[in-house]
């Protein structure tokens, strides 16, 4: 069944836990709403997340940091913190965007298959979704990353504030979840889709 994004009860531009527009975020913003280029607005947001330096993934970081923190520390430790410094500096340009969390399609068959994941922004554009992996400045037609399909299974504010899609029914359950570690991926994966360990 399709999805029907007219269940989310969001309009992309709400502020979040970790996506709270400040001083930083509202200079970073002004800077990428005056450059001189040919890109859409989207694709001038996703093109400015390539600036940061990339650090290895480190768990003590792991879904710790606000979109502001990641813009002022000048590096990301993946696609978490790439999409939250897009989305804060979106939400401050008034380009209303969701938080959009994806599971490999080919991790579905395998244990804890959300371990497996990328995020993805979903900026709004003439009422429609277009997904952009949040370091590359192309908009893209599916959700796809190094080759591989991605299933969206969560859309929202950021980790912390997320609406999971029924996909027997095309509906966003009506409660949002925090989604920030694997307890909590698992506790959802089970509630929501009766995955099991």
């Amino acid at each position: 069944m399709k999805e029907r994004l007219s269940s989310l009860p969001l309009d992309g531009l709400e502020q979040g836990q970790f996506t709270l527009i400040d001083g930083k975020v509202q200079e970073i913003a002004r800077d990428i709403s005056l450059a001189k280029d040919n890109l859409s607005l989207p694709a001038r947001i996703c093109d400015s997340i390539r600036q940061f330096k990339y650090r290895e993934h480190n768990p003590a970081e792991f879904r710790q940091r606000t979109g502001s923190q990641i813009w002022k520390s000048g590096y990301v430790t993946g696609c978490t913190d790439c999409a939250l410094a897009a989305i804060v500096v979106a939400r401050a340009l008034r380009q209303p965007c969701f938080y959009t969390e994806t599971v490999r399609e080919g991790a579905l068959k395998k244990p804890q298959p959300w371990k497996d994941g990328h995020i993805f922004v979903d900026f709004v554009v003439d009422g429609g979704i277009v997904p952009y992996s949040p370091r590359k400045s192309n908009p893209l037609k599916d959700y796809f990353a190094a080759g591989e399909k991605y299933i969206v299974f969560g859309r929202g504010i950021d980790f912390s504030s997320l609406f999971f899609l029924d996909h027997k029914s095309g509906l966003y359950f009506p409660e949002p979840r925090r989604l920030q570690t694997n307890e909590d991926a698992e506790a959802i994966a089970r509630e929501y889709y009766g995955w099991e360990r």
